[in-house]
Parts: structure tokens; C-alpha cells; sequence
């Protein structure tokens, strides 16, 4: 299966769980067959493009397929209020394999919108989104002589088409397809748990030729699909069974290091060809790479960053003073072809003054001087002096006096001078100035025309703020004038609407024409949505450093083995489930039997409600100052020392949640003995993103500190003795190494969710 988007997890911080992933199109002859499918530039400005669905659908089609197209409709359904939308798009394929042209187009849309396909042997391809293909092909267990088959099974029309009279009394047919859902939910399950019980079913309704069908995905034993497919038939239920899917094939782990270039910069490009494959970056190494994918994968790996691994190259745009891009690429061709061999320059549509350069940042800075050099103006023969003439132009509506210094400055070399008390305009220069000049007059002595009406209106907000909401607005309102100056090409331009915040009623107060109000009314309910939030529960535990490391080992077994963890120098990640196991529930206990036990410490325990994409702060410790020079002036500014967790959440359109996190503990903190201010301190800091189900618990490791503690013992009262009492004194200097672990746990609050459409 060709994976929709780029799971770019960093690898060192976050715990890897495995997943199972279908098969793509197989090394057939018809997948190679030619296709011929074309929608040119001109379509798309006329509006005749196709939806991606659409194309899919005919692409599908034209080798053999069966296309199944998942569809959510509304109530009325619209094929144009299918969720998710899918964009139309211009294409031009002419006589290009099958399988080239179908991967190209989910390697362009997919990872946008979310969308992925399974194929279904010998003749089937389910188009669906990514989580949707994941909930067919992903089985809980595999054991004993279980196998996953898919089914199409038919839905009857009766639970999903009704008809209606619209407005004109003319009869309808609406397509619901939340019918045919609660067919399969409440009539379909039931009727097969009854007659087969112990089946594992994951299901969806997609389209296929404008009917309704439910693809069902059963894990049973041979026995099992063969008592399942006798109940449908006997039942009359229309259905065709589908062969097994296959079992993925193993992944391994490797590690990469790279000479020239660095893992982040070839991320995309290697997650873009490898798209199966889950690549991480080393954060304390950038030039390291860890790599989860299947051998054939990793073979293909090795042959990409032969080519990959080479010097990063800097795109720059150059401005030219004399010369066009055409006269400066044929002056530097002699440079690029001996001294820049690696380097590639191109134009900029619509600016011939300029040019692109790529190559390595080392050869920018000889580039440059090079350039510098050659982009001289050249030597252009005089022109002969051309004659200078007078005329007099005659106003009609404009005012000389306002026109005359207008003029002067947009046709330089010009003499103009006004005459008093008539409304003439004297102007002196060469024939092609007077020219130029009559044709600016006949385009500013035009009489004046009237603009629409302009209405002022009052909006009270309650889900969002009045100043953040004027500026989107404005910007709006802009755009939209804009579009309408440029359609309208001669017309004068109309008054500018006008948003202004009341941040002491949260109000907005719009000033435009009738449209202009109408274009702000249509915007507002969608840019005042409630704002989802999300419930951390962060709990700071700190333990002795021994103990993380037989923590890390023992994890799996705590955690009831439902616990995917990893453990490297950087520190421990792990990611927990809490909706399907006790995980979370047995690691808070095992916390806190080490902390009766004294091997551990309970910092702070949190619970905390924030907005999505808000950040939740959590701080422990104290408050220092610090001598900064500023403007030759040495200032005393304060500095939180101690620890201090950032965490934002970032719920995701499939339900889950990105959690941005940064952890950084400070200390060991030494003071200057004449003033007492800080002159030294340590810092540590750990930020990752990870993405998390509902209700998931995480924990961050990494962080260390350092705890010493001083003991002194002696001869009762001959150590109290002044100076000779050192003799009968002994103190003691014991450091202890503690780590902190971060465990947060994130849950959406249903029910602001749910207020969003």
C-alpha cells in the first residue's frame, strides 16, 4: 500500500508501535498498460476540470478495476458536499503506464488529503482515506489459523434512498448515507453475531456505480469464512467474497550516517520514495538517520543516498542593474561550465532583471563577485537630439494645478506650466513626450462616477476575539476589491470597506458596500467556532539514574505488553494506551512503590485544561538574576532556573493528537561571593513532537541532574572548639545522579469537540 503521508517521527525520543499495511498493485502486464488522459490549462480557467474522485474512478476503470469510492455523503446527497472534499485537478498523460500515472497522483493529493487505496484480488481497489484503509487491514491478533477476507456485501436501496418533493412538486431521489450505515450497525452485525459468533469485523460503506456497498474485513479461521459466507447466502443477502489479504512483510532497523549532507535536508526526499518506511532523525546527530522499514526498502536506501548524500545547495535570487537574464546567462556560460560545474541557473517568470542560482553555498560568494563584474551597462551608440515642441491641452474636468506637478513627474524631461484663471495646461518637449502626456490626460480628465451605497453594521462576537477577527476580515475585503479591479479593468476604484475592532464589547463594526457586508456575514459563523481543547494530566517524577535504565527494561512487562518502547542515549519515550490496557494505571503504580521505597520523588502532579494549539507551562523552581550588558549598561534581569515544561497540543483531523513538548531542568547553580548574582549555571533541554491516540499516555526521559549532600561528624564538644576543633572533625561529600521522567497523558474534551460543525 502506498502510504498516504510521511510518518517523520523523531525515532530517539518516540516509542515505534507496529501497524499492518496492505499490499499495492502486483507485477501484472495490465498495470503497465498505457493510458491517455488529458485536462489542459484551458479547462481549468473554463471550469471543466474533473474531481480526483472522478478521475480515480475512470483511471481505475480503463485497466479492468473495480473501483470502490468511499463517500461521506450529507443527508441531501449531494455528491458535492462529499466529506473529505477532494480537489479538481489538470493533468496531461499521454500514452503513460498505468501504475506511474496512479502513483502520481497519490504522491501529489494524498499526503494533502489524506488518501489511500487497498487492493483487493483479482480485480477490486477500495479508494478511501488513510485511517478508513488502516481500520480494514488491521487485525488485532494473528493467531493460531485466523485469516482477514474482505466481503462486498450489497445494500439494500430501502435503507438508504428515500423520495422527496422539492419545491416545485417535483419527486426526488436522496441518498442518505447514514442509512446505509445503521443497515450494517443495527441489522447486518447483529443478524451475523447471532448466526456466527466470535468474528472480529471492521467495515465501510463506499460507493460503486451510484449503488451503496459495505466492504467487510473478517478475521475468522477457514472454518469461521465458510459458516459466514453459508449465513449470507441462505439469508439472501447480496455479497461477494474477496481473497485473503496478505501479511505484511518484516521490518528491521538500521541506522545510516551520512558524510556530506544531513538527515533533515534529505528527509522529504527519501520519505517521498520510501514512503513506507518510518525515517527519524538523531536529534544530537544530524548526520545520523534511524530506519524502520523491510529489507527490499533498505537496499533501496543505499542505492538512493549514493546519489542523495552530496553537498546542500543554496537557491539565491540575484537582481541585475544593467543587464536581462537572456545577455548575463550567455556572458556566464564560460564561468558555469568551468569553475561551477555543480551549479544550475534559472530565470524568474515575469522579471527579467533577475535570476535564480542553486549551487553550494561556498561558490554563492564567487558568484557574486563574478556578477558584480560582468553586469555593467554596455556601450550603446548616442541617439540623435530630437526636437522639442509646445502645445496647449485644454481641461475639462480635472484641476490644472493638481495635474501639472503629476505630469511633470510621470514624463521627466518635460516643461509643464499652468495658465491663471483658465484651466489649460502649457507643455513643452519632444514629440513621443507629448504623446505619452495626451495619453495619461485622456485617462485622469474623465468626469467623476458614482460608486455604490456604503452601510455601516454592528457584530457581537462571543466565540472569538474582536481585534484577531478585524484583521482576517480586512485582509478579506481586500482580495475580494482586488479581484473585482482587475475584472473590471477601467473601472475607478471603489471605496475601501473598513473593519474596526471594540475590544471593551468585543464587537465589530463593518463599513462597505452591500456586498462587502454580505461577504463579512458569510464569514464570520465559520471564523467564530468554539475552539476544541484538551485536558494534561503531567506528573514529574524524579528517580534515581540507575533505576530509569531497569525501568526501561522492565516496561513491556508493566505495561501488560500492549507497550511499544525505546531506549537510546538521549534518553527513554515510551507511549502508552490507556483505552486498551491498564498501562498507564500500572506505571503511575510503579512509580509510586519506588517512591515509598525512597528510590524516587513525585515533583509536581498537574492537571490542566488548554485551547488546541495553546501551550500549557508547568515551572518548578526559583528565580535568580543575572548580569546582562545592554547598550553599554550592565543590568540585572531575572532567570527562572529549575524545571520548566512546555506542552501544546494540536488535535488532528482523523482524532489525534500532535503533542509539541519541551522539557528543560536547570541548576548547580554558583553564585559570584562580592555581589551574590549567578555567574554559572547548567541547562538541559529535550523537546520532541509525538502524536498520540485519545486518552494516551507518554513519557519523556532524558533530563538529569546531580544532588550532593554534605555530612559532618565528630568529638562531642572538642569539635565545637574554636580553630583547634578542624582536628576532631570529618566531613563527608556524598553526589547522588537523579533523572526526571515527564508521564503526560492527553485527552479531548468531548464536548467542546463536538460544538465545532
Amino acid at each position: 500500500m502506498k502510504s498516504a503521508w510521511i510518518r517523520a517521527a523523531v525515532i530517539a525520543l518516540a516509542g515505534l508501535g507496529a501497524f499492518a499495511l496492505a499490499g499495492s498493485f502486483p507485477e501484472e502486464p495490465r498495470f503497465q498498460a498505457p493510458v491517455n488522459l488529458k485536462v489542459s490549462e484551458s479547462q481549468v480557467k473554463a471550469g471543466q476540470t474533473l474531481p480526483l474522485d472522478v478521475v480515480l474512478e475512470a483511471l481505475a476503470r480503463s485497466v479492468g478495476l473495480q473501483p470502490l469510492i468511499y463517500r461521506a455523503y450529507d443527508p441531501s446527497g449531494d455528491p458535492a458536499t462529499a466529506q473529505p472534499p477532494l480537489p479538481n485537478v489538470k493533468l496531461d498523460f499521454q500514452g503513460k503506464p498505468f501504475r506511474e500515472v496512479w502513483d502520481l497522483l497519490f504522491a501529489t493529493y494524498g499526503n494533502q488529503y489524506s488518501l489511500d487505496y487497498l487492493f483487493l484480488p483479482p480485480d477490486v481497489v477500495v479508494v478511501a482515506p488513510t485511517q478508513v484503509i488502516t481500520a480494514l487491514v488491521d487485525a488485532p491478533s494473528r493467531t493460531g489459523a485466523m485469516e482477514r477476507r474482505p466481503y462486498i456485501v450489497g445494500v439494500p436501496e430501502i435503507a438508504y434512498k428515500r423520495t422527496e418533493t422539492d419545491a416545485q412538486g417535483q419527486p426526488r431521489t436522496v441518498v442518505n448515507i447514514e442509512g446505509a450505515k445503521a443497515w450494517v450497525q443495527n441489522d447486518l452485525l447483529p443478524f451475523l453475531s447471532r448466526e456466527a459468533a466470535g468474528l472480529n469485523v471492521n467495515w465501510i460503506v463506499v460507493e460503486e456505480g451510484g449503488r451503496l456497498k459495505a466492504v467487510l474485513s473478517v478475521l475468522a479461521t477457514p472454518e469461521q469464512h465458510a459458516r459466514f459466507s453459508d449465513i449470507l447466502q441462505r439469508a439472501g443477502i447480496d455479497f461477494r467474497p474477496l481473497p485473503a489479504l496478505a501479511q505484511p512483510k518484516p521490518r528491521v532497523e538500521k541506522t545510516y550516517t551520512l558524510t556530506l549532507a544531513t538527515s533533515p535536508d534529505l528527509l522529504a526526499f527519501l520519505q517521498s520514495r520510501l514512503p513506507e518506511a518510518q525515517i527519524g532523525v538523531v536529534p544530537t546527530n544530524p548526520q545520523r538517520a534511524i530506519v524502520l522499514a523491510t529489507e527490499e526498502d533498505h537496499a533501496r536506501l543505499s542505492e538512493l543516498l549514493k546519489t542523495a548524500d552530496v553537498p546542500k545547495t543554496v537557491r539565491r535570487v540575484y537582481t541585475l542593474q544593467n543587464l536581462t537574464f537572456a545577455e548575463a546567462q550567455e556572458r556566464l556560460k564560460p564561468l558555469l561550465e568551468k569553475d561551477l560545474k555543480g551549479a544550475r541557473l534559472e530565470s524568474l517568470p515575469g522579471n527579467p532583471k533577475a535570476l535564480l542560482l542553486e549551487a553550494p553555498e561556498a561558490e554563492h560568494a564567487l558568484f557574486a563577485e563574478i556578477l558584480k563584474a560582468l553586469d555593467v551597462p554596455p556601450q550603446a551608440p548616442q541617439a540623435p537630439q530630437e526636437a522639442t515642441l509646445r502645445r496647449l491641452y485644454p481641461l475639462h474636468y480635472a484641476n490644472a494645478e493638481q495635474v501639472a506637478p503629476f505630469l511633470a513627474r510621470e514624463v521627466p524631461g518635460i516643461v509643464v506650466q499652468t495658465v491663471p484663471g483658465q484651466p489649460l495646461l502649457s507643455v513643452r518637449g519632444t514629440e513621443a513626450q507629448l504623446r505619452e502626456v495626451e495619453s495619461l490626460l485622456a485617462q485622469i480628465d474623465r468626469p467623476p462616477e458614482q460608486g455604490p451605497p456604503v452601510f455601516q453594521r454592528a457584530y457581537q462576537l462571543s466565540n472569538a476575539k474582536a481585534v484577531e477577527l478585524a484583521q482576517v476580515l480586512q485582509e478579506a475585503l481586500k482580495a475580494r476589491q482586488a479581484q473585482n479591479q482587475g475584472q473590471q479593468n477601467q473601472a475607478p476604484p471603489t471605496r475601501e470597506a473598513t473593519v474596526v475592532a471594540d475590544p471593551r464589547t468585543n464587537t465589530l463594526i463593518v463599513t462597505g458596500t452591500q456586498s462587502d457586508l454580505a461577504l463579512v456575514e458569510g464569514l464570520i459563523p465559520r471564523l467564530v467556532q468554539p475552539v476544541p481543547q484538551v485536558n494534561l494530566r503531567v506528573r514529574i517524577q524524579e528517580v534515581q539514574s540507575n533505576l530509569t535504565r531497569s525501568l526501561g527494561l522492565k516496561w513491556n512487562s508493566i505495561a501488560g505488553g500492549n507497550v511499544a518502547a525505546s531506549i537510546l542515549d538521549s534518553g527513554l519515550s515510551l507511549i502508552f494506551d490507556s483505552t486498551r490496557s491498564l498501562a498507564a494505571l500500572n506505571i503511575m503504580a510503579t512509580l509510586d512503590a519506588h517512591q515509598q521505597q525512597g528510590l524516587s520523588r513525585a515533583l509536581r502532579d498537574v492537571n490542566q485544561t488548554v485551547l488546541n494549539n495553546q501551550t500549557a507551562r508547568l515551572q518548578s523552581g526559583e528565580t535568580f538574576f543575572i548580569r546582562r550588558v545592554v547598550n553599554d549598561q550592565v543590568e540585572r534581569v531575572p532567570f527562572d532556573v529549575g524545571l520548566i515544561v512546555e506542552v501544546t497540543p494540536q488535535i488532528t483531523a482523523d482524532g489525534q493528537i500532535l503533542l509539541n513538548i519541551k522539557a528543560e531542568v536547570s541548576g548547580n547553580v554558583q553564585r559570584n561571593p562580592v555581589d551574590g548574582d549567578v555567574d554559572r549555571f547548567t541547562k538541559q533541554v529535550v523537546t520532541t513532537t509525538l502524536r498520540v491516540k485519545d486518552g494516551e499516555t507518554v513519557v519523556l526521559g532524558g533530563l538529569t541532574s546531580q544532588e550532593s549532600n554534605q555530612s559532618q561528624q565528630g568529638v562531642p564538644l572538642l569539635m565545637d572548639i574554636p580553630l583547634i576543633g578542624e582536628l576532631f572533625k570529618q566531613r563527608t561529600n556524598e553526589s547522588t545522579d537523579k533523572e526526571l521522567l515527564v508521564v503526560i497523558t492527553a485527552d479531548i474534551l468531548k464536548e467542546a469537540a463536538s460544538a465545532n460543525p
